[in-house]
Order: C-alpha cells, then structure tokens, then sequence
C-alpha cells in the first residue's frame, strides 16, 4: 500500500464519521461533507480503492476495508487527542482547536501524539491546585483558561446537568439542517440531561423538550457555557 496523502486521510476519516452517523455511504455524501464536486470525490476514492482502503461499485455505497477503517479510527484517535490538549488543557477555543488538530492530525509523528497523551493523561490527574496553578498561569499570560466563563466547547463535551447557549453548527449541510429542524439554532439555551452507559447516545433538553442526539451529531453543535452564578 503507497503513502496514503494528507487529502485521502480526510476522505477516509469522512468516510468513518460518515458511516457512523448515516451507516451507508455514497459518493455525494462524502462529497456534500468535504465540500468539493462530486468529480473529484471519484477521483480521491478511486485512488483509495487502488490503495486496498475502500470498496466502491459503481453507483453503489463506499465502505471501508479492514486496513481503512483502522487507518480511520487512529486519524479519529489522534484527532481526539490533539483537540483534547489544544482545548481543554491550554484552552484554546473549541472551533478553532478543532480546525488546528485537522491539520495538526496528519503531520505529527506517533511519537509526539503518544508524549502529547501522556502530558494530557499527567495534568488532568493532577491534585485541583496544581490545575489551579495551571490556570492562575494561563491567565497571567493572556491566555484564557478552557474553565474561564464563556468558553465555546462542542455540546458532547458538555457534564450532565451542564446548561450551554448555542453559538453555531457546524458540520454538512444535512446534519446542521437536520439539527435546526430540531431546534438547535444559535441563541437556544441547552442542557445535557444524562448520557447512555457507554457515553452515546446523549439526552438533551432544549425548549422543553427532550432529545437524543448521537455523539457525532453533539459534536456538531458549537455553545458557550453557562456560568454557575448564571445558571
């Protein structure tokens, strides 16, 4: 199997999340997802059926083979853990932190995403007033804290019985019309009510209504915290 690009794992990372949310896959899925013509999804995915990492009949579903979907869940993982260090320990903001670790994802070695977990794993199994000290430092430097007050995180970071206002969906275009239609749109005030045993789906309350959502689609919902002196 040749190098697989920057661009194809983006492809197969899609198709995985793609699979995840809608469990089959076409070509203007992935398409409507990445935001680029249908001709040169083809093309992107006949590249990766050369590379033995999706399957693909003409006019029929794209599925990943075994070699792609574990190439796509270690992008996911890594994906997670730099989002996860970028965000919740240097607090930078979740959008952005979110597009960093897009391209972070594909560039750094294994050995500096293992060290970049192992920091993480280290400081949040820190006593409280050392991530105090961390925090008292992160604001002495300018830099905003991810507990400081109005904080955009993604809903599924949310703890149970946290309340959020909705900043922006972000996402493809079925997924955040599918979401307003539910009555997520910006300015709506948000609650995460509980989460399943295994952490999906997650119930949310939001005018009145409850509402489960999968983690995939929370993760498309962009809030601001709601302070406790607020709540």
């Amino acid at each position: 199997m040749g190098v697989v690009t920057p661009t194809g794992e983006d492809y197969i990372k899609a198709i995985l999340m793609l699979h995840q949310r809608e469990r089959v896959v076409r070509i203007k899925d992935i398409a409507r997802s990445l935001q680029v013509k249908m001709p040169t999804v083809v093309s992107a995915i006949k590249n990766l059926v050369e590379q033995g990492l999706v399957v693909h009949e003409p006019y029929g579903y794209v599925e990943l083979t075994d070699k792609g979907l574990n190439l796509a869940k270690n992008i996911q993982e890594r994906h997670r853990i730099i989002f996860n260090f970028l965000h919740k320990l240097i607090g930078i903001d979740a959008v952005k932190a979110d597009e960093q670790a897009c391209r972070l994802e594909h560039y750094l070695p294994d050995d500096t995403i293992e060290r970049i977990r192992r920091l993480g794993d280290f400081i949040s199994n820190l006593p409280a007033h050392y991530q105090m000290g961390l925090e008292k430092m992160l604001t002495q430097s300018n830099i905003q804290p991810a507990s400081s007050e109005s904080v955009d995180v993604l809903l599924s970071e949310l703890d149970d019985g946290q309340s959020a206002k909705i900043k922006k969906l972000t996402g493809d275009r079925s997924l955040r019309r599918r979401l307003m239609d539910m009555g997520f749109v910006a300015g709506e005030t948000v609650k995460v009510i509980r989460r399943a045993p295994l952490g999906d789906p997650i119930e949310i309350s939001i005018k009145g209504y409850k509402i489960s959502l999968r983690k995939v689609e929370a993760q498309a919902v962009v809030v601001s915290k709601i302070s406790d002196k607020n709540e």
